[in-house]
């Protein structure tokens, strides 16, 4: 028995109203989820904190490119200091939700929010 048309298309698109859903309701669950901070430097990781909880912290990176300033808290992360010419990363603000990164390329400094399922 063939479907007419009309009904095909309602179908159709509603497979595919769910299928772009998906995806939004994967990162909704992922911002409830623990999250880390994980910072690469010079294309290796460096370090990876807990989100969840964390008092205000400082850290200060310096590798041979110059020195940045990281401020993490447990809502998120901000460079809040770079001694890079543009100054990119401190103007980018703070980032908390998981895929969310701060790169610094004149430094070779990746920061972002991963989800604790990845640790």
């Amino acid at each position: 028995m063939q479907i007419p048309r009309k009904k095909a298309d309602i179908v159709l698109l509603a497979v595919l109203l769910l299928l772009c859903a998906l995806p939004l309701w994967r990162l909704s669950s992922e911002k409830a989820s623990v999250r880390y901070v994980q910072i690469t430097v010079e294309g290796e990781v460096w370090r990876k904190i807990p989100l969840e909880g964390l008092e205000p912290e400082e850290i200060v990176i310096s590798t041979r490119y110059g020195r940045n300033v990281l401020l993490l808290d447990g809502e998120g992360v901000a460079m809040v200091s770079a001694d890079c010419p543009d100054k990119i990363c401190v103007a980018g603000g703070r980032i908390a939700q998981v895929g969310e990164i701060i790169a610094c390329l004149p430094h070779r400094i990746i920061v972002e929010i991963r989800p604790a399922e990845e640790e």
